[in-house]
């Protein structure tokens, strides 16, 4: 049986599980993930990022799409790239954005966006990842 894609997860979030369950995606977002997002480090990313995709391998997704939209350090982005080359995951990191009606410490310029998206690639496109 050849393994499934899991075309959609927030990684980072592995962590964050059971908080706001009562909330709507607003209040959740502005109240339980945006506050402990703006603390988040590579080091941390990277363990979410592992028990993440150990979860998704031990339930058949061996292809994983990360919708990762915690922009505060560059190197968020490099952990968890990190954590599915060493499992060897299948893995396309989607940078998310948005520049209005949004965390502010979370956001980036539009050029931000671009020259790290590319830097990241450049960094992280091969066999396993994309």
């Amino acid at each position: 049986m050849p393994g499934m894609t899991n075309a959609h997860t927030h990684l980072f979030q592995t962590f964050f599980r059971g908080l706001g369950d009562d909330k709507s995606l607003l209040d959740w977002l502005e109240h339980c993930i945006w506050p402990g997002a703006v603390h988040l480090d590579a080091h941390t990313a990277k363990l979410a990022a592992m028990v993440g995709l150990i979860e998704n391998l031990r339930t058949g997704a061996t292809s994983v799409i990360d919708h990762q939209y915690i922009h505060i350090d560059e190197s968020i982005d490099d952990a968890i790239c990190e954590a599915a080359d060493e499992l060897g995951v299948r893995f396309l990191l989607a940078r998310g954005w948005a520049d209005r009606n949004y965390e502010p410490s979370l956001t980036e310029t539009h050029e931000q966006v671009i020259e790290r998206t590319r830097t990241v690639r450049d960094k992280w496109h091969g066999p396993t990842i994309i």
